[in-house]
Parts: structure tokens; C-alpha cells; sequence
């Protein structure tokens, strides 16, 4: 008996060891289940903290409004970053925090989700008028305005996010009367400072608004205070017809490739646009009394009253086909034209000649019928020969002078009352 229960103590006390080792072993897996619970809900919490941070980041308006976030939290904005608009994943309209790449600053920007499927950054968005956007170097480089009206992004913005990724461009446009109109562009970028910001990209173009910014690429980005766009380097064109912009304004010309570069003002609203000016008076401001060596070359201001240059007329004229549109306005307001679907200059060796007149349409005389073929005459050069006194010292001018002709636009600006 003595020796069965000696066997029997020593199975139990082997059943309470096994015993004892399987609380061991089920307390240490409770403790590490409990330890992955608490880390999982750290997480939950953490994650859940940086959602709400983001919220309340997005409703931020200024970037003086998120500087004072980041100095008075301490957070390191790089860990909640939005990726590229294209990238949000919420797909939703509003701010974000932007940030191109890992070693840019993060900035406040708009992300517009619903026109053309979304993913638009907006760059600048104006609709009444109450930012002033004529600003100098520095505030188009950092931008200005606030995302929740008018605003500029910022060049420099421009750039970084131009550079990291392909982009696209749109241009959305309404006018007063609600009438809505686009123009896409397939790639689009912005060179750095150093090289001026320009329009280094621009892809190939979609829309209804038409493609005025074709010739605006390679173009450098000009403001009150930095003029980049009157140099000879800058994008030019054979003619204001092959302007593909269709605004009137100063553009560079090159009628050929072997022709010196001039700048010259485009009429690209009258009669379909396409007009080069080649002269301007309103007001009589310039003196047109002048010699040869000046009409050659030309005169004035293009910003005020001019002359643009007998040679520039020569080589643009002999480049290609030209049309002549000769515009008045009296003093009364009353408006009346002469066109003419020919017209070409000879060289100074044909004393530049008026080598080309083509048939005449318009509401204004056709004073200019027998200038054909005549010859440049001004104070200091008589090519009137069919005249015996020198007609632009008669006339007060100089013109392509027949008999001294029904025709003096450059004769003595007055205004005459009966």
C-alpha cells in the first residue's frame, strides 16, 4: 500500500508541475495579447488624432494661419501631407496640404475634384475683381491672395510641382453672362527662377476657348517690375496673321529667318484681326514732318503715335501677301475704312515704291488710287516727279506723293472748323 501511494504522490505532483507550466504559458499569452490590443488601439487613436489634424488643417486660410499652426502644435506637417491632387484620396473639393516632393515645403492649396474628373490643383482663380493682380517679381513668386477668394499660388509653387510629375493645364473661363469655355492643355510646366519661370511646357491643346497661349511657350514670365518679354531672343512671329494668340497688343516680329527681329503692335480685332500697324496718330502728339532717314527707320512710341519704318514695310511686304486697311475716326467719333486686297513695298534702292495696290472696298474714299507705283517723298527727298515743287514740303508730310494727291495720312495732324 505504502509503495502504491508513493506512486500515486508522484504522478500528482507531476499533473501540478504540468499544472503550473500551463498557467505560465496562458498568462504569458494573455500578455501578449493583451500588449497587441493596446498597440492596435495606439494606433486606432493615433491614426483617428492625424485624421482630425488634417481636418482642421484644411480649414486653414492663409499661410500665416498655417505657419502659427506648425510653431504653436509642433507638428511635423511632412507626416500628413496630401499627395498630388490627382492622388487625394477622398476625392473631394477643398484644401489640402500640398507637397511635392519629400524635401519641399508643404504649402495650402485648392483641389478642384469635379471638372474633367478631377485631380486640378487650382493655380489662380478670379471672378470679381477684388484683388489687385497687377503686382511686382516678388509677390508673383510667392504668391498672394487667399484660397477662399482671389488668389495667385505662386510661381515658385508652380515650379517645384511642374517639376517633380508631368502635368496637365486647364483654363476655364465664364463670362458675365454665364457662357462657359475651356482650353486643355496635355503637359505643362514652369522653369525656375534662375531661368525666369518660363512657359517651358505646353502640350498639345483641346477646347472651346480657342489656343491663345501657343505662343506664349518658351515665353518668360514678365511683371511690372521685370520685363522679359521685349527681348529679340524672346518667341517671334513671320506676321500678326500667324499669331496664333489672336490678342491685340506688342509682339515680337521676324518676317524670314535672315530678317533683324523688330517689336510691333498686332490688331487682332478689327475685320478679323491679323493687322500689322504700321502707323498710329490720335492726337498729333509726334511731328510727321520729318526727313528721310527717319521714315526709313521709323519713329514715335508704339505705346503712343508712330511710324514704323519704311524698311520693316519692304521686308514684311515682300515676305508674303499683304492686305492694306486704313482706319478713320474724326473727331465726332464718326468711323469710315479703306481696304485694299494687295499691297507691297519696294526696297530703298526703288526708293520705296508703292510697288502693289490691289482692289479697293470700304466706306472711306478711294484716295489712294493713284499712288500706285509713285515713289517715297519726304522733306529732304523729292521723288514727286510728276510735280514740280517738292509735294511733302508743300503738303507738311511725306507720303507716295501723285501730283500731291488726294491722300496726305501723314501730313499736318489739326483739327478744322468751318
Amino acid at each position: 500500500m505504502k509503495q502504491d501511494r508513493e506512486i500515486v504522490e508522484q504522478k500528482l505532483a507531476g499533473v501540478t508541475r504540468s499544472i503550473i507550466l500551463l498557467e505560465k504559458t496562458l498568462d504569458q499569452s494573455l500578455t501578449n495579447v493583451k500588449t497587441q490590443l493596446n498597440q492596435m488601439l495606439t494606433e486606432q487613436t493615433v491614426h483617428a488624432k492625424r485624421k482630425k489634424m488634417k481636418q482642421e488643417i484644411q480649414k486653414l486660410v492663409s499661410k500665416n494661419d498655417l505657419a502659427g499652426f506648425r510653431v504653436s502644435s509642433g507638428l511635423y506637417l511632412q507626416s500628413i501631407s496630401s499627395r498630388p491632387c490627382k492622388e487625394e484620396p477622398s476625392k473631394e473639393s477643398g484644401r489640402y496640404i500640398l507637397q511635392p516632393t519629400e524635401k519641399d515645403e508643404p504649402f495650402l492649396g485648392y483641389c478642384e475634384q469635379t471638372a474633367f474628373r478631377g485631380g486640378w490643383l487650382v493655380l489662380q482663380y478670379r471672378y470679381d475683381g477684388s484683388v489687385d493682380f497687377y503686382r511686382n517679381w516678388t509677390k508673383y513668386r510667392n504668391g498672394f491672395g487667399s484660397v477662399d477668394g482671389e488668389f495667385w499660388l505662386g510661381l515658385e509653387q508652380l515650379h517645384r510641382l511642374t517639376a517633380a510629375r508631368k502635368h496637365e493645364l486647364l483654363v476655364e473661363l465664364k463670362d458675365y453672362d454665364g457662357n462657359y469655355m475651356y482650353a486643355r492643355y496635355e503637359e505643362f510646366k514652369v522653369g525656375s527662377e534662375k531661368d525666369q519661370y518660363p512657359l517651358a511646357k505646353l502640350g498639345a491643346y483641346t477646347g472651346t476657348a480657342g489656343d491663345s497661349l501657343h505662343g506664349h511657350k518658351g515665353m518668360k514670365f514678365s511683371t511690372k517690375d521685370r520685363d522679359n518679354d521685349n527681348s529679340p531672343n524672346s518667341i517671334s512671329f513671320p506676321s500678326c496673321k500667324k499669331n496664333p494668340s489672336k490678342r491685340s497688343g506688342k509682339y515680337i516680329i521676324q518676317p524670314t529667318e535672315d530678317d533683324e527681329p523688330f517689336l510691333g503692335y498686332c490688331e487682332q480685332t478689327a475685320f478679323g484681326g491679323g493687322w500689322l500697324v504700321f502707323q498710329f496718330r490720335y492726337d498729333g502728339s509726334v511731328n510727321f514732318y520729318r526727313n528721310w532717314t527717319e521714315y526709313r527707320n521709323g519713329f514715335g512710341s508704339i505705346d503712343g503715335e508712330f511710324w514704323l519704318g519704311l524698311e520693316h514695310l519692304h521686308r514684311i511686304t515682300s515676305a508674303r501677301k499683304h492686305e492694306l486697311l486704313v482706319e478713320l475716326i474724326d473727331y465726332d467719333g464718326n468711323y469710315k475704312y479703306a481696304r485694299y486686297n494687295e499691297f507691297m513695298i519696294g526696297s530703298e534702292k526703288e526708293q520705296f515704291a508703292l510697288a502693289k495696290l490691289g482692289l479697293y472696298t470700304g466706306t472711306a474714299d478711294d484716295a489712294m488710287k493713284d499712288n500706285k507705283d509713285e515713289k517715297f517723298t519726304t522733306m529732304d527727298r523729292d521723288n514727286d516727279a510728276k510735280f514740280e515743287e517738292n509735294c511733302a514740303s508743300t503738303r507738311q508730310g511725306a507720303w507716295w506723293y501723285y501730283r500731291c494727291s488726294d491722300s496726305n495720312l501723314n501730313g499736318v495732324y489739326a483739327c478744322l472748323f468751318a
